[in-house]
């Protein structure tokens, strides 16, 4: 198909005819930057005009993979809610796409409608095989912060790799440091890691306010005698080892 640049740029002071040349010149020089095929003046020459792209269709629900999946698609991104731009599928859906899917598909990760969140990795960090190696992968990825104990099971114990990753962050992405943090602890951690940001749950669990309580049934499980305890966020323990974080 032959090109035919526009003779005039419409909207504010763009008004004069632009030379045909001067078009195909600025195109070329942007061609490598903008990653466009191969052109002539003739027409467009892509550079594997016969190697056949992968076609992904974004699609809505199990319905929606079966029929691109039919249709010949390569590969599905898998959503909810496309009318918001495609939202996190339910666990469900993923489980009913993992059985029924003959092609590849992606599942989108993205909380909510609206714009776009700041990145955290969660704690899968903390079971890569390379830590120093998967921390660079989440910069190239433009994650924001990575949540992790040093791959042990508390921050104490992980506090050599928590203080090597803190160096090896610069400000390039936030170690945001949490495992088992407590009034005792976290004053410690602070110090020997240099860590700006904490991550704990200060939890307690309370009694149930229920009254009668039938010995013979349960709603899930074998601890009954849980079933009557809630666990709740303890204020208390909160402003205790956010003093002591700080102090």
């Amino acid at each position: 198909m032959a090109i035919t640049p526009a003779r005039h740029c419409s909207g504010s002071n763009l008004s004069a005819p632009i030379p045909h040349g001067r078009i195909f010149r600025a195109f070329a020089a942007a061609r490598p930057v903008l990653g466009l095929p191969n052109f002539s003046k003739h027409g467009w020459k892509p550079v594997a005009a016969t190697q056949k792209p992968l076609i992904e269709i974004c699609v809505e629900g199990i319905d929606g993979l079966l029929a691109a999946q039919a249709a010949g698609a390569d590969r599905v991104e898998l959503c909810a809610s496309l009318i918001e731009g495609g939202i996190t599928p339910s666990l469900g859906t993923v489980r009913s796409a993992l059985e029924s899917a003959t092609i590849p598909f992606h599942v989108i990760v993205r909380p909510r409608g609206g714009d776009f969140l700041n990145v955290t990795c969660h704690r899968a960090f903390d079971m890569t095989r390379d830590a120093a190696e998967a921390l660079e992968a989440l910069i190239r990825c433009k994650v924001g912060r990575v949540l992790t104990s040093g791959q042990r099971d508390t921050a104490v114990e992980g506090i050599e790799l928590l203080a090597e990753l803190v160096r090896q962050a610069g400000s390039r992405i936030i170690i945001l440091g949490c495992g088992a943090l407590a009034p005792d602890t976290i004053g410690e951690v602070r110090k020997r890691t240099g860590l700006t940001e904490m991550h704990f749950a200060a939890l307690a669990d309370v009694p149930s306010a229920m009254r009668y309580r039938n010995p013979n049934v349960g709603m899930g499980g074998t601890d009954l005698d849980r079933e009557y305890r809630n666990t709740v966020t303890d204020q208390a323990k909160v402003a205790a080892t956010i003093a002591a974080a700080r102090a």
